[in-house]
């Protein structure tokens, strides 16, 4: 299993699967790879592609670029990618942690259908 493509930008590295419905973006807890343990991120992006055939990126979190920089330089490659292909019609961004052993995620959608922001 691999990502359609992958690339380094400004110190981070992305993973993507190319979809047609929208953007799903991953951000990976403190530290995490693209591929996360037992390729957790990448597993999930395939499920998320072939259920809803949205693209994914994935973007790592490496400790020594600050929260603001990261979250910048991952903005910006998702919408040159979105505009490059042209037809992902919202954004999701995803965050995700594992806090005590448990998932925590915190979700933003950006030009849903249902009038969210």
């Amino acid at each position: 299993m691999y990502y359609d493509a992958s690339l380094s930008y400004r110190g981070i590295n992305f993973g993507l699967l190319e979809g047609t419905e929208g953007l799903l973006i991953v951000k990976t807890g403190s530290g995490g790879s693209i591929y996360g343990y037992r390729e957790k991120y990448l597993k999930l992006g395939v499920r998320i592609k072939e259920k809803y055939a949205m693209s994914v990126i994935v973007s790592d979190n490496p400790l020594e670029i600050s929260s603001l920089d990261n979250m910048v330089v991952t903005m910006d490659v998702a919408d040159k990618y979105r505009r490059k292909s042209q037809y992902p019609k919202y954004i999701i961004l995803v965050f995700l942690e594992v806090v005590n052993m448990q998932l925590c995620m915190d979700i933003g959608i950006s030009g849903s259908q249902n009038g969210c922001p």
